[in-house]
């Protein structure tokens, strides 16, 4: 015999299978462009130190510091490194991050609400 909480869980997974086989557009892409923003929000201070923007200043040897020595350090360089410091800089690169994810993640859910509607 199942337990309530298993059974409970059963049935919400064949009803949430049962809506999204219905409605795959309502239920994929606002599922889609909620998960890409969550994502690519996380994604942001690994994606800056592959650029070597770190807490501390750009690294030796890197893009951040290619630019910066190449005389190209302008307002996109300041702000990529004020995000990297923790300064005024986060909330605009977040911003642009989960901006860029939800738009991929609008796109890849109306894929597949295409895909699971044909």
């Amino acid at each position: 015999m199942a337990n309530p909480f298993q059974t409970f869980f059963m049935k919400l997974g064949h009803n949430v299978t049962e809506v999204t086989k219905k409605h795959p557009k309502a239920v994929l892409i606002p599922a889609a462009v909620v998960g890409g923003a969550l994502t690519s929000g996380a994604l942001m201070a690994p994606a800056l130190g592959a650029l070597g923007f770190s807490s501390i200043g750009p690294v030796a040897g890197s893009i951040a510091a290619g630019m910066q020595s190449a005389g190209t350090a302008g307002a996109v360089f300041s702000t990529l490194q004020s995000a990297a410091m923790g300064g005024y800089g986060v909330a605009a690169v977040v911003g642009s991050f989960v901006g860029a994810g939800a738009v991929t993640g609008a796109a890849a859910g109306a894929g597949a609400a295409g895909a699971a509607a044909s």
